[in-house]
């Protein structure tokens, strides 16, 4: 499936356009798809995906006329100076089990 038809059925899918399109791949052409595939006015495209060998997104401006938001996050939305240090820290307090990590834990070691 190509980009120009990933972007059709989505807009049939969605009547219009997806409210929250994600991209999890790290493709700067398939942002470029979300962001097309977002609705008029509203949609926020969220990337996660970190790009390998193109590292610039080409999308017409329009689209961000119109109202559609473009939006990254690395680490989900963590700062690894202050935040890892705060779960490294955590995780040698125990306070982890509280938050239900534990079972999780348990579950990867046998």
């Amino acid at each position: 499936m190509t980009f120009s038809t990933s972007l059709q059925v989505v807009k049939r899918l969605t009547d219009g356009g997806a409210d929250y399109p994600f991209e999890c791949v790290g493709d700067t052409g398939v942002i470029s798809t979300a962001l097309q595939s977002c609705s008029d006015g509203w949609g926020l495209t969220v990337t996660i995906g970190v790009p390998k060998p193109k590292l610039e997104v080409s999308a017409h401006y329009g689209l961000l006329l119109s109202g559609r938001t473009l939006k990254g996050s690395l680490f989900g939305g963590w700062r690894p100076k202050s935040d890892i240090p705060s779960l490294v820290e955590k995780y040698a307090n125990k306070a982890l089990m509280q938050l239900g990590m534990l079972p999780i834990l348990r579950r990867d070691q046998g």
